[in-house]
């Protein structure tokens, strides 16, 4: 049984903006680095390609002529689609793992930078279709809200036009704000039905369908504290991503005069940074909301806390929802009278031995026929017992 940590509990809105970052400055060092190895496979893809496979492809100055000259070329898009699939690849690895650093520091699990890496093959396949489902349930859900919206928009912008076209501008600039963030508001709030299946996958080894329902059923236990959480902690990293790539931008602009052949590898890792630093973020903030949704559905923390006393099995088993409690047993028919089990009786006859068939006949517990009140009962002849004669009051 896992020990008891202070992050297994039922968390607030500020608890986990606040527990979130917090889970993230204790553990920088370890998520970054195996969020970071993945990518190797990208740089020695970039590598040989640039240099011995398709050397020239990429273009090593960045203006107009040279990329214009660049896609007419069948290798150009070979090899982009190429460093699409492997950055893909790459990505999904460093998601799965950082995951796991985060809820296994959070669940006082040992952690290293390399042991989060063993058994990934589930975890990667079934990470696919649920980022399939993903997209196109944000993308279904977002076009729908939005386009229900723009037709209203389009009725009130044709009104706002009667009143003059400074009128109509105005509105038109609000509307097209609206819109933007109506289509960015849907899609959080979609998302926030799947915070908890990537932990899920990682640290339950799941199915895609199963994370999917468990990651539902516990946004529902606190939705709305999930949602503005997960709108903050998407825009504030911000801030850290703009600094990571002017910095990288600087690299990049440096590296234009002193080695003009590593541009492309600059600019195709610095998403990379980005999204390392941004996914870790993610991962800390889906684990608390992970154990928020366990502790409240499933009474994990009580759990934890049972088994440091011993009892972690039975409080565990008392609380599994899917077992049906034992239906009660009937009572006997005192009326029948059982047939003489004649296959068990031949079954104890030994060879050379005769046993007796005992007959197993219940005694008639039938209630005895009513007594006339006329006539007198007199004694028993032979038992010895004497009986009251009933006789009539009145």
């Amino acid at each position: 049984m896992t020990r008891m940590t202070p992050w297994v509990h039922q968390y607030s809105l500020r608890d986990l903006l606040d527990d979130g970052f917090d889970l993230f400055k204790e553990r920088a060092t370890t998520l970054l680095l195996a969020g970071g190895i993945p990518y190797l496979l990208v740089v020695g893809y970039l590598v040989v390609m640039r240099l011995w496979v398709m050397p020239g492809v990429m273009p090593t100055v960045y203006t107009v002529e040279a990329l214009e000259e660049a896609v007419k070329s069948v290798s150009f898009w070979v090899f982009l689609g190429g460093s699409s699939l492997v950055t893909s690849i790459a990505t999904a690895i460093s998601y799965i793992v950082q995951c796991r650093v985060a809820a296994r520091h959070a669940l006082g699990q040992e952690v290293s930078a390399l042991s989060v890496y063993k058994l990934l093959a589930k975890p990667f396949w079934s990470l696919v279709p649920l980022s399939i489902i993903h997209s196109l349930a944000t993308g279904v859900i977002s076009g729908l809200v939005t386009g229900i919206i723009s037709l209203l928009c389009i009725v009130l912008l044709g009104l706002s036009m009667l009143m003059g076209p400074v009128v109509a501008s105005v509105i038109g600039v609000i509307v097209y704000v609206l819109l933007i963030g109506v289509s960015l508001f849907t899609m959080l709030a979609v998302s926030t039905f799947f915070l908890a299946a990537p932990i899920t996958l990682a640290m339950d080894h799941a199915g895609p369908f199963t994370a999917l329902g468990t990651s539902f059923r516990y946004a529902c236990t606190n939705y709305k504290a999930q949602l503005l959480a997960l709108t903050a902690v998407v825009h504030i990293p911000l801030l850290v991503l703009s600094l990571v790539a002017l910095v990288i931008g600087a690299l990049v602009y440096a590296a234009k005069f002193i080695a003009p052949s590593t541009i492309a590898l600059f600019s195709l890792m610095m998403p990379a940074v980005s999204g390392i630093i941004y996914m870790a973020i993610m991962a800390c903030f889906q684990t608390l909301v992970y154990l928020d949704g366990r502790c409240r559905a499933d009474a994990y923390d009580l759990v934890l806390m049972a088994g440091e006393l011993g009892i972690g099995n039975e409080v565990e088993q008392a609380l599994k929802p899917d077992i049906a409690p034992t239906a009660p047993t009937g009572y006997p028919n005192y009326m029948a009278a059982p047939v003489t089990p004649k296959a068990a009786a031949d079954s104890l006859t030994m060879p050379g031995a005769t046993h007796p068939v005992i007959s197993m006949q219940f005694p008639d517990y039938s209630s005895p026929p009513p007594i006339d009140p006329q006539t007198p009962v007199t004694p028993d002849e032979g038992t010895g017992h004497v009986e009251l004669e009933v006789t009539d009051a009145r």
